[in-house]
């Protein structure tokens, strides 16, 4: 399990962040506001207030986050959005 997150954190999202890039400059823009003013962002928040283009791959969500350096994930909760099903996101803070 730790081999498959070290590959997710340093292959898959770099890709997913090079592939997307113009649309998670501004995703990860607002997740620091959002983090910012209310103390937490989840992906909801974000898909919200800059929902990705009909093209980007949902995963690409996960390189808003990355690297981890500013980004502590803080906790989980379910999914308000109906096609996550209630499936559990993280809630990340942003810290300089």
């Amino acid at each position: 399990m730790v081999d498959d997150q070290f590959k997710f954190e340093n292959v898959a999202l770099p890709l997913l962040e090079m592939a997307y890039e113009d649309w998670i400059e501004l995703a990860r823009e607002t997740a620091i506001t959002v983090s910012r003013t209310k103390g937490q962002v989840t992906s909801d928040d974000v898909w919200e207030l800059c929902p990705p283009p009909p093209h980007v791959n949902p995963k690409a969500m996960g390189a808003l986050y990355h690297p981890r350096k500013n980004w502590t994930q803080i906790g989980f909760q379910k999914s308000s959005r109906n096609s996550s099903h209630g499936r559990t996101i993280g809630v990340w803070k942003y810290e300089e």
